[in-house]
């Protein structure tokens, strides 16, 4: 018994209490990519091809990219979704300070052109 469930979600509204308790979440899509990063969750691109923008996402978060072809059940399971989780929520911190200087940035440039 893997402990592995699948869910469906048919709109944004169904994801956050579905990645609630997620371990990582596996994904052929960039927007359900990006749901999970919103989340804090990690993910498993299941990329079309090598440098495509699921693949180019998952390498920059770190998370696993893989084919269907090249999935394995150790990819899934013996990878540690802790850390992954943790570096994450790190990265996401770090992205939001440079989102807040970069407004920051824009409204001294903007009061400049009254």
């Amino acid at each position: 018994a893997s402990g592995a469930e699948l869910h469906a979600a048919s709109s944004l509204r169904d994801l956050p209490p579905l990645l609630a308790d997620a371990s990582c979440v596996l994904t052929g899509r960039y927007h359900g990519a990006v749901a999970a990063l919103a989340c804090g969750i990690p993910f498993i691109a299941l990329r079309r091809g090598q440098g495509d923008k699921l693949d180019a996402l998952a390498r920059s978060c770190g998370c696993p990219s893989e084919t269907l072809a090249s999935l394995s059940p150790e990819i899934v399971f013996q990878t540690e979704w802790e850390g992954a989780h943790a570096g994450l929520l790190a990265l996401r911190e770090q992205c939001q300070e440079h989102v807040l200087r970069g407004e920051g940035a824009l409204r001294e440039a903007l009061l400049h052109f009254r």
